[in-house]
């Protein structure tokens, strides 16, 4: 009985690293695309049809954002994306009546933890907008904590930096080493 409870857990624990992963690998794959989208486009902006795509290398690639508030929509989208993957993954092990009792806790832990990096999430963008910044995008997990964000007239500064980390570190238990900030550029 025991050697299943810990397979049980072990697999509810590889779960959550391959979610936790994968929302890191997604992430940071937009982030690539939208910086290769906006480097080789090779229709003009006139040519283009609203929402046509294009086959590039062999795979199908949207639309590049052409605005800044259109890139961080696409940021959010795919944010909202992977995590609602990755909690459809959990509830599946929550409602599994072959899973065990520790299995659907550990579940629920997930579950809980990607609700709570939501709302904290949504709390530092809401204080970075504040600071006068015209948009962000905040993504948390547990290396860190990166800030997209949409730069003021004449790019971000270290007292930008200084601002928003100022913000993360006070809502967060997050180490100042480990906040990337990112000035988003379109174009």
């Amino acid at each position: 009985m025991k050697i299943k409870k810990r397979t049980a857990i072990a697999a509810v624990v590889a779960l959550l690293v391959c979610t936790a992963v994968y929302l890191d690998w997604s992430y940071q794959k937009g982030l690539q695309a939208d910086r290769a989208v906006g480097e080789q486009q090779s229709i003009s902006d006139d040519d283009r049809v609203m929402g046509q795509l294009d086959l590039v290398n062999g795979t199908v690639k949207p639309e590049a954002p052409t605005s800044l508030s259109a890139y961080f929509a696409q940021l959010r989208l795919t944010r909202q994306k992977a995590r609602d993957e990755a909690i459809s993954m959990l509830e599946k092990t929550t409602n599994d009546e072959a899973a065990s009792k520790e299995a659907k806790e550990i579940a629920v832990s997930g579950i809980t933890m990607i609700a709570g990096n939501a709302v904290t999430e949504a709390r530092i963008e809401g204080l970075i907008l504040s600071k006068g910044y015209a948009d962000c995008a905040v993504f948390l997990n547990e290396e860190g904590i990166s800030i997209v964000v949409a730069p003021p007239e004449g790019g971000l500064k270290s007292e930008d930096a200084i601002r928003i980390k100022d913000i993360v570190v006070s809502e967060t238990d997050v180490s100042v080493n480990n906040i990337r900030i990112i000035e988003a550029r379109i174009g």
